[in-house]
């Protein structure tokens, strides 16, 4: 088993304080789920360390085990032990603070660290959200004096739990004529089993820390009165918690989602979207899945323009809703309890359009052609290596999505490229927002770079996003010809990773030069059924 925190691409080992021009430059928390621990981020940890621990952050090879001033990417790889099996009872506020008090002092042992991101699976997801809401900065944008890199959530219940909507829990729906019953038993049954976690889940809690409301006056008592999962969706200024300000600050969002089999996480809550947004995946394309089945440009994860399609906010017929979803439960269903499952429902539904605010880019898993798919929770993540094997190719993507996260973000600073936050809102210059791959100092030039530069890239980027060619007489080292280039290429585009179908229970190819990129190069030439021909789909 691997050690909870290591080094990655750097000299020396990750317990030596990190001084030095030797010290790791970029930290990784990953948080578990319930009942988790950090021996859940063996496989995870152990593909990440693979793909980027010979990378340059100057685009060259780079040994692995150079020092810093040698150019290689100095990564710490810290996987938390504050909240492990039974301490993720103790609700999802308490775990948070629990967390930004390790991720403080893990830092504050390598004063070289200049940038973090963190990956969250499940209520994992939940609790870094909480955790980055207490170290956030608004002054300086910064998460525990870092910039906050990039953001990804595997199988995360964004929007709570509930018993019918975006954020059914799926094996309600699955109960068929128990579901009513189960509807009625949900909220006391999971405060029985998981104490004042499950209250927050499901909407049940009145926010949680009512002595930051005896402190914060009448404006901090109104927000105790919220449940903690909706006002994780707002910056609450009264505590010092700034929840949205926190994830805006990211360079990038990545949610992973499982399209189905979860029994615990629905496809529209882990994915973000409204039921009427879900792709219609044919099931030829995912019977005999087992890894990632769609996913968005990697350029989706920072700007919303590279979305694959403007999100409406309601449906505009019944097709919208994809049937076979609702039929599977993993999603939809009769909401239950009357009018408390009425306005748990519309907190869902506001939670979910504050989130879309952002930029998200979504990887959608589906593990349909495995024999043991009901476990796709925690196959998503290679909980157990014995018994979640089947996730191990979803395991070498997250690794090789990290990789192209740090190349597009350099390309997007090294250019200084504009960047939409909200829908059609353009932001500053993206080496002032995204601060990816660049020292604090740089930063403060970014706005003088943003002057200087023509409009051109701007102009570039946007046909590059709509697939027109790069004009001819445009540099090879430009933005708009690197964006056109890769609008080019379509398995850089919003695409269907397919496994090759052969049934024969081995997961897939894991090893380091196999994987996804296999699976990219095969959907291309795949006899299934292409997605960019289906009317329904991004």
């Amino acid at each position: 088993l691997p050690p909870r925190a290591r080094r990655v691409g750097g000299a020396g080992d990750a317990s030596d304080g990190g001084g030095g021009a030797s010290g790791p430059r970029h930290v990784i928390f990953f948080a578990n789920g319930l009942f988790g621990s950090h021996l859940n981020w063996t496989t995870i940890m152990e593909q990440v360390e693979m793909k980027m621990g010979g990378r340059s952050s100057s685009g060259g090879g780079g040994g692995g085990g150079a020092g810093m001033q040698g150019g290689t990417s100095g990564i710490l790889l810290h996987a938390s032990t504050a909240n492990c099996r039974l301490d993720t009872f103790d609700g999802i506020d308490v775990c948070g603070r629990r967390l930004a008090d390790e991720m403080r002092a893990v830092i504050a042992r390598h004063p070289t660290l200049e940038r973090v991101s963190v990956i969250g699976h499940s209520m994992g997801g939940l609790i870094l959200r909480y955790a980055i809401a207490e170290l956030y900065s608004p002054a300086a944008s910064t998460i525990g004096g870092l910039q906050p890199a990039h953001f990804v959530s595997l199988a995360t219940p964004h929007l709570g739990c509930d018993t019918g909507g975006e954020a059914q829990v799926p094996f309600i729906g699955w109960a068929g004529p128990l579901a009513p019953l189960l509807q009625a038993v949900s909220v006391p049954t999971a405060a029985a089993l998981f104490r004042r976690t499950g209250q927050q889940f499901f909407l049940a809690d009145g926010g949680g820390e009512g002595a930051g409301a005896e402190a914060g006056g009448a404006a901090a008592e109104a927000s105790a009165s919220k449940p903690l999962m909706l006002r994780m969706t707002e910056d609450d200024t009264e505590r010092g918690l700034y929840f949205y300000s926190a994830l805006r600050a990211f360079s990038s969002r990545t949610a992973y989602a499982n399209t189905e089999q979860d029994h615990l996480v629905g496809w529209p809550n882990s994915s973000l979207r409204f039921l009427h947004q879900l792709p219609q995946l044919p099931d030829s394309a995912t019977r005999q899945s087992r890894g990632v089945v769609l996913e968005d440009d990697v350029l989706a994860a920072f700007d919303v323009r590279f979305k694959p399609q403007p999100e409406p906010q309601a449906p505009t017929s019944p097709a919208d809703v994809p049937v076979a979803h609702l039929r599977r439960g993993g999603g939809g269903g009769g909401g239950g309890g009357g009018e408390g499952a009425g306005a748990s429902e519309a907190m869902a539904s506001a939670m979910l359009s504050r989130l879309q605010q952002l930029p998200w880019r979504r990887v959608d898993v589906c593990f349909s052609g495995s024999p043991l798919a009901l476990l796709a929770h925690n196959h998503i993540q290679v909980t157990r290596r014995w018994l979640n094997f089947e996730g191990r190719d979803v395991a070498a993507h997250l690794a090789d999505t990290l990789v192209a996260l740090e190349e597009a973000a350099e390309q997007l600073a090294a250019h200084d490229a504009p960047i939409a936050i909200g829908q059609g809102t353009a932001g500053e210059g993206t080496a002032a927002r995204l601060r990816a791959g660049r020292p604090t100092s740089a930063v403060a030039s970014a706005g003088a770079a943003a002057a200087r530069r023509s409009s051109l890239d701007a102009g570039l980027m946007k046909d590059a996003a709509a697939g027109v060619p790069v004009a001819a007489g445009v540099g090879s080292g430009s933005l708009g010809a690197w964006l056109a280039q890769r609008a080019l290429q379509p398995h850089n585009r919003t695409t269907s990773l397919l496994s090759d179908g052969g049934g024969d229970g081995s997961g897939g190819n894991s090893d380091a030069d196999g994987g996804v990129e296999h699976c990219r190069e095969e959907s291309g030439d795949s006899d299934e059924p292409q997605f960019a021909a289906d009317p329904h789909r991004p």
